[in-house]
């Protein structure tokens, strides 16, 4: 494994057990459950379909980052294709209201990739 590549792999793992070094955090049950099913690959000639799914827990504050930071949302979520691509994941955003109901949710987040019949990332992280 290249050195960059490694650096890679372990800043998606620091990133995936974030969420675990938060203070007293227990995730309880979800805020919001959300589920999304469409066309994949929009742009392209759309040749699959996707479906998945996305937990949002309560807004925690996490000890590893500097007292700055605002409380974030730590989030998990799956898609799955019809070209058997499986993607799994988890990180943390940041809702940001507009006015009315505009929200913009910025987030950063660490998965694993099933590449099935679909594109070669480059790798499983």
């Amino acid at each position: 494994m290249s050195p960059s590549r490694f650096r890679l792999a372990f800043l998606a793992f620091l990133l995936m057990c974030g969420p675990l070094a938060a203070r007293s955090w227990s995730p309880g049950p979800p805020v919001l459950v959300s589920a999304h099913l469409g066309p994949f690959e929009v742009l392209d000639r759309i040749s699959a379909y996707e479906m998945g799914w996305e937990l949002q827990f309560a807004r925690q504050r996490f000890s590893l980052l500097p007292h700055w930071v605002p409380k974030l949302i730590p989030t998990a979520g799956v898609m799955a294709t019809s070209k058997g691509v499986l993607y799994s994941y988890a990180g943390v955003r940041k809702d940001i209201p507009l006015g009315g109901r505009w929200v913009f949710s910025p987030g950063v987040a660490a998965g694993i990739y099933y590449r099935g019949q679909g594109k070669d990332l480059g790798g499983a992280l």
